[in-house]
């Protein structure tokens, strides 16, 4: 269903109809996470992932695993998104698993 509901989307006129049905059928809750955190003079950046990285990363882990890419290991900052999401596959997500690393 998915495959065809995503299909599907590109017809503009359906794509409200069959959303309501996504919501109306879904088993849990379509509500994301939401924070609001001032930032500070330290924080280097802002990262915007899913449930695929966050399910298996913490966000004290993330911060940690910044830190040691960029300070440590030489990674360009480019890159750390990548980083990130090999690090969720090799501790197990199954998800889908989307990363942006904004730079401060």
């Amino acid at each position: 269903m998915l495959v065809k509901l995503s299909q599907t989307l590109s017809s503009y006129h359906l794509a409200p109809h069959l959303l309501a049905l996504l919501f109306a059928t879904c088993s849990r809750p379509l509500r994301p996470y939401l924070s609001e955190t001032a930032l500070s003079d330290t924080d280097k950046a802002i990262v915007v992932a899913c449930d695929g990285l966050w399910d298996v990363v913490s966000d004290e882990e993330c911060k940690e695993l910044l830190d040691e890419l960029v300070e440590k290991d030489g990674v360009r900052k480019e890159d750390v998104a990548q980083h990130l999401i090999t690090e969720a596959l090799k501790r197990g997500s199954t998800d889908n698993i989307s990363v942006v690393v904004c730079w401060l």
